[in-house]
């Protein structure tokens, strides 16, 4: 059976994955500089490349509207590794947000939202049990 007809960008960015929808990206990401939870930068969409991670460790935190279920993933076009963090007090792979895990340059990788107990969510990346 063959479909005919047309969508528009507006009906292809509804189709939702998790709670983020397709079509949710941001590209040109600068990792803010300094590697350290506090300020780095706030991810929002579920498709996120860092265009500029000028030093090992300038970061970029994980989303805060977040459920079970949810994925996002990070491609590093940067010069250098990248720290991804949680929000708050949430883990990634078992790691504590405050010390959050390594995402090489030129890789990437996705994460995903595994339980959310007490408000902090479990983190797990498709990279086993550090992310690349």
């Amino acid at each position: 059976m063959a479909l005919t007809g047309t969508e528009s960008t507006t009906q292809k960015q509804r189709t939702l994955v998790g709670r983020r929808t397709v079509g949710d990206v941001e590209t040109g990401i600068t990792a803010t500089a300094g590697g350290n939870q506090a300020t780095a930068y706030q991810l929002t969409k579920s498709f996120n490349v860092l265009g500029t991670v000028a030093t090992n460790a300038d970061s970029v935190k994980l989303p805060t509207d977040r459920q079970v279920g949810d994925e996002v993933l990070i491609v590093n076009d940067g010069a250098a590794n990248a720290q991804v963090f949680g929000a708050g007090t949430d883990t990634i792979d078992g790691i504590a947000t405050a010390t959050g895990v390594v995402l090489t340059a030129a890789k990437r990788c996705s994460y995903y939202v595994a339980s959310i107990t007490a408000g902090v969510a479990a983190w797990l990346s498709n990279m086993g049990v550090k992310s690349a």
